[in-house]
């Protein structure tokens, strides 16, 4: 059997490996509730069904960065919530890589320029299209749900002003 027909048996045998939910857990922790959800890395290959966008073209699309981690983990997810004044405070990828800055590079991994040296006779490394060290970086401190403000409300059974704020 030539190689070029075993390959595609083979592959009409290879089923598309369904998205699993991702975990999802809750923790209080007194006047704190820590929510986190948990999944698989990112597809590398676009998924869409239809109309709806798969996230892999999501990122893609959103994102003003050169290549997309390899290793991006689109579902994972963290959320503190203060119990008392409803303050909401989300951790999550997508959110962190739109602060990448792709025009400066100021990271510079441990052994990256002994590493390239190595390297210098690979047509690959010298086609590159920009030499990011695969390290991104970023200014992010989670996305607000709810404004961290002072807010003041309405006390139902006085009628006075109660202070509160995250």
């Amino acid at each position: 059997v030539p190689i070029k027909v075993l390959h595609l048996r083979m592959a009409a045998k290879v089923k598309e490996l369904p998205i699993r939910p991702a975990q999802e857990n809750k923790i209080d922790l007194g006047n704190w509730v820590l929510q986190t959800s948990q999944s698989h890395i990112l597809r590398s290959q676009c998924k869409c069904n239809g109309n709806v966008k798969c996230n892999h073209c999501i990122y893609g699309e959103t994102l003003k960065i050169p290549d997309l981690p390899e290793m991006t983990f689109d579902r994972n997810m963290l959320t503190l919530t203060h119990v008392s004044s409803g303050c909401k405070i989300k951790l999550d990828t997508l959110d962190a890589l739109k602060l990448v800055d792709d025009k400066q590079d100021l990271i510079k991994v441990s052994y990256s320029e002994e590493w390239l040296a190595k390297r210098q006779d690979s047509s690959h490394i010298k086609n590159t299209p920009k030499p990011f060290d695969w390290t991104f970086s970023t200014s992010y401190s989670g996305t607000f749900l709810t404004l961290p403000l002072t807010s003041y409300l309405l006390n139902n059974h006085t009628g006075t002003r109660t202070r509160r704020s995250c």
